[in-house]
């Protein structure tokens, strides 16, 4: 027998659920499982259902006539009767709640002593009983009350001083039309509730019955006789097995009894706590307080409702793993196991050392260390190794005895402090490191160390099966003597760190890197096995091993997983991992040895026979919807088809039953959109504005063990709206072509405009070329050719004349296109420029500067400049006696336009206006046409142009002009 007293709450096989995880109370007078497989909790806060995950309370804020539920049943309707200490009854039914304010017959039901049991005989009709005042109230399947009460009998109690009603009622079954009752005083029968009793057998007196789900009851029978107690088994009416409660005290109260799916009997008792028998030996105590009710799960778990402590839920492998709890310890669980001899093991808490041998646990008399050991081994001579990282290597010798404690005599210490050490195969030498050193040590070789600098920084040291030394540096070495010489086979290793590694056999190795990841060494080849596992590890791995045979089991912080097949990975096939269903805190180290898993944690050490892990499978969890909401409102329950018009919005919660460890992962499908499965934990999905169409949202859970679920539906109708419809479409078609035309027609209009305007921009450029040759220009560049010629100066005149016809060449090729390079187009006016100063005898002089960063191939309006220029000249300068300037300027202003100065030092704008008056009005319209045509050309590239004028030299006799012209450019 293994007694735990008060300890349960630090055992990984027992889970204690109280007002911390979502209880209201942590008063529980009743747990019950319903047929759909929820929990329920009945509590003097309300009842409450649990899923597993999550918790959903029912309150007097919710109608509960009364918050104190002391018991749960239910009936072949599916009706969940709560029996309320104020004597009233309430019931959920598919999750509504029914009170005497909708439900008439359950104000008959109502009376002033709470009822403890419910029966539903063979015709449907509820029977409810166990109350102080003896009562029966009979509830039939048309919900008519009938009540019944025994006469009162006094009964002396022989286990406890004092006079008992004999006819307490315990159990009620109606067998072939007879109504048996077990009463306090014994069993009775009687034809009908309204007859006398009739005493059947008296021999016994009973305190309590439970019945069970297969049919079996117990009761807790007094022999009137022999005045001694006994558990007795019926199967019907045949007694089948008897048991003796040896730890009864006087006044115990039996709460109640449960046999479980293996056979093992749970006795419960108020005062003393949990019993487990089999084949009526004691097995099992669990020091409980105040226990209440059990039952088993269709997972197979136990749970036990409690005042003051809430509700424990024990695992089904409670009773075939064993655990050693902190407390047997030093109180800080085990760090660190070895194998001492075939039969035993060495373990460590930190600060003292254990030996566990046919369940015989020992402690080392003295301690150790204080709280740092991390690593244990031995020599094969039997000389235990000690580690504590960063501190000496300890070798001791164990003294053997029969007494809870042994001795240990050190025998040698390193002298120099280690981080690791590595023992050899044939368990005589090891290797330890600390960062820039190797030492290494034998086991005949008493204090004798030999130790290497290598000048690398180590970080971990391993052998293989033959016995040779590997290190794990900046690389991987292999280390012969005093060389160390990088181990290529394992280059895919390199710059990674292992935290463990395992030999499999003599021709595989196993390496743990970084916690995260696992890789094969096979015949000289690496294999990494967690990109061909089934399903990704979810934390990182703390500690691994192997039985020996094919079975790889890994710990990560809180659990355990298993790989049946690992070496499947050679071959590249998917690996199968499993994991067990038991939580646990903080892993340290797990070992397999003599076909048991031992799991070293906080809370103590965990042992596992091999053959139940394998052997386990978990049970699919069951999936239902949590909620559905339309519109953000809720969906009634049931309702598992809707029809939708408009604009509309499902929001789905997904959930499950189960009482795992382990998280469930959901899949889920809108059937008539979505073309295959999405998997993912989170629980909530939203849709909306679904098209016109007839879809199925469908979803199943499953754990990681675990089958899929059955699938949950919930069915969707989306009719088409008005402007969905055919018609409407058609409607809607037809407006929309009419809209397309009316905005074709619109565009083609305004191309039309478009192209009036490009047309009148050609109209515009074309006058403004016929007018750009001043006839005024033309006839005294001609007399000045004439002038040339009659003064006998043949050469002057040849090149004038030359000049004059390269001008007329360039102003036609500068009608044929409306843009033109600048290069150019300042060329043309260097040429004009020229000829005009030719014309004048060199009165004025001229200056043409480009900025820099414009580029070569920009394109600016043709002819833009010339009239400008030619209104400097015959308007500004030409009435100077000589002396004039004209400076042309241009520089970028963005990636669109050019700014242009013209500047001449002339007369300025007011004289020059008196003589436009007086003199050919051509340079007026050259200038008129110059500034319409370069608006239209901005219009059309989008570019915001202007010419603009104003004195150079405001106050002078001769102000001079200045013209700023705001041009667009396009690169070629």
């Amino acid at each position: 027998m293994i007694v735990s007293k008060n300890l349960h709450g630090q055992n990984p096989y027992i889970r204690q659920i109280t007002i911390n995880d979502g209880l209201p109370s942590n008063n529980v007078y009743n747990v019950f499982q319903d047929s759909r497989k929820f929990i329920w909790f009945a509590t003097d806060a309300g009842v409450v259902r649990f899923d597993g995950t999550n918790f959903k309370t029912y309150t007097t804020a919710d109608g509960l006539p009364n918050n104190e539920v002391m018991r749960i049943e239910e009936d072949s309707q599916g009706r969940l009767w709560l029996f309320h200490l104020n004597g009233k009854f309430s019931f959920l039914q598919n999750d509504h709640l029914f009170t005497i304010l909708n439900t008439a017959y359950l104000d008959s039901l109502s009376n002033n002593m709470y009822f403890r049991r419910l029966y539903e005989d063979p015709e449907g009709s509820l029977y409810f009983y166990s109350n102080l005042n003896r009562e029966i109230f009979v509830l039939d399947p048309e919900n008519k009350v009938s009540k019944y009460q025994l006469i009162s009998k006094q009964f002396q109690c022989q286990r406890i001083s004092g006079i008992r009603q004999a006819h307490m009622i315990n159990r009620i079954e109606k067998h072939e039309g007879v109504f048996w009752l077990h009463l306090l005083d014994g069993l009775y029968k009687a034809n009908t509730l309204s007859d006398s009793l009739i005493t059947y057998q008296s021999t016994f007196a009973f305190d309590r019955a439970f019945n069970q789900q297969n049919g079996c009851f117990f009761l807790d029978a007094f022999n009137k006789k022999d005045k001694e107690y006994k558990i007795l088994k019926y199967n019907g009416f045949k007694l089948v097995d008897s048991l003796l409660f040896e730890h009864r005290k006087t006044d115990e109260i039996i709460t109640d009894i449960l046999e479980d799916k293996n056979a093992h009997v749970w006795l419960s008792s108020y005062f003393t706590g949990i019993y487990v028998y089999k084949k009526g030996v004691l097995i099992r105590h669990f020091d409980i307080e105040q226990a209440q009710n059990l039952i088993e799960d269709h997972e197979g778990n136990l749970w036990l409702a409690t005042l003051g402590n809430g509700v424990y839920l024990f695992h089904p492998s409670v009773l075939q793993h064993e655990h050693i709890y902190a407390q047997q310890f030093s109180g800080t669980g085990i760090k660190a196991l070895a194998k001492a001899n075939e039969n035993s093991l060495l373990l460590s808490d930190g600060s003292y050392l254990y030996h566990l041998s046919n369940n015989m646990l020992q402690r080392s008399s003295d301690l150790v260390s204080e709280g740092g050991i991390n690593q244990i081994s031995m020599f094969e001579n039997g000389l235990v190794i000690l580690n504590e990282p960063n501190q000496a290597l300890k070798f001791f010798l164990m003294k053997y005895s029969s007494n809870k404690n042994f001795g240990l005599k050190l025998y040698s210490t390193s002298n120099k402090p280690v981080k690791q050490f590595a023992l050899s195969p044939d368990e005589r030498s090891l290797t330890a490191f600390y960062p820039l050193f190797l030492y290494e040590f034998r086991q005949n070789h008493q204090g004798l160390f030999a130790e290497r600098n290598f000048h690398e920084r180590f970080t971990f040291v391993f052998y293989n099966s033959s016995g040779q030394l590997f290190a794990n540096g900046k690389v991987i070495y292999k280390i012969d003597n005093d060389t160390i010489i990088p181990y290529a086979p394992l280059r895919l290793l390199f710059g990674k760190t292992i935290r463990q590694h395992l030999n499999l056999s003599n021709e595989t190795q196993l390496f743990n890197i970084s916690g995260d990841s696992l890789w094969l060494f096979h015949e000289d080849t690496l294999h990494m096995v967690t990109t061909h596992m089934e399903q990704k590890l979810p934390m990182q791995i703390r500690s691994m091993c192997y039985d020996g045979d094919s079975i790889l089991f890994i710990a990560s912080n809180s659990h355990l997983y298993w790989c049946p097949d690992l070496f499947d990975a050679l071959d590249g096939k998917k690996v199968q991992i499993n994991s067990l269903n038991i939580r646990f805190n903080n892993i340290h180290q797990i070992k397999v040895h003599n076909q048991i898993l031992y799991v070293a944690t906080e809370d103590g050490l965990s042992s596992i026979p091999l053959h139940t892990i394998v052997s386990t499978a978990a049970t699919k969890p069951i999936a239902y919807f949590g909620q559905k909401l339309f519109n953000g409102t809720p969906m009634m329950i049931g309702n598992e088809t809707s029809i939708v018009r408009g604009s509309h919005s499902f929001s789905f919660t997904m959930s499950s039953i189960h009482f795992s460890a382990e998280k469930a992962t959901y899949a889920y499908m809108m059937e008539g959109m979505d073309t295959g499965w999405t998997i993912q934990q989170s629980s909530n999905i939203v849709y909306q504005d679904l098209n016109p169409g007839k879809y199925t949202f469908k979803f199943k859970a499953r754990l990681p063990n675990s089958e899929w679920s059955n699938e949950m539906h919930h069915y969707i109708h989306v009719k088409p709206t008005f402007f969905q419809h055919p018609l409407s479409i058609l409607a809607v078609a037809m407006c929309f072509a009419g809209l397309l035309s009316g905005l074709y027609i619109r565009r083609k209009n305004k191309l039309l405009r478009e192209q009036e305007t490009a047309h009148q921009m050609l109209l515009l450029e074309q006058k403004a070329l016929n007018a750009l040759m001043n006839p005024h220009f033309i006839f005294n560049t001609l007399g000045s050719i004439q002038s040339y010629i009659l003064n006998n100066n043949p050469s002057d005149a040849g090149l004038y004349l030359s000049q004059f016809a390269r001008l007329i060449r360039q102003n036609m090729n500068a009608i044929k296109t409306s843009m033109i390079p600048l290069d150019e187009e300042v060329d043309r006016l260097r040429n004009y420029l020229d000829l005009e100063r030719l014309r004048m005898n060199n009165r004025f002089s001229f200056v043409i500067d480009i900025a820099d960063g414009i580029e070569e191939d920009v394109l600016i309006p043709t002819m833009i400049l010339q009239p400008i220029v030619e209104n400097a000249i015959w308007h500004g300068i030409s009435s100077l006696e000589g002396g004039g300037v004209i400076g042309i300027y241009v520089t970028k202003i963005d990636e669109k336009s050019l700014r242009i100065v013209v500047e001449d030092n002339g007369i300025g704008i007011e004289k020059a206006a008196l003589q436009t008056r007086q003199k050919d009005s051509h340079l007026q319209m050259g200038m008129d046409l110059t500034m319409k045509r370069l608006e239209l050309i901005g219009k059309k590239l989008k570019v915001e142009t202007s010419i603009t004028n104003a004195p150079l030299n405001q106050g002078s006799q001769n102000p001079g002009t200045k013209v700023t012209i705001i041009v667009p450019f396009v690169l070629d």
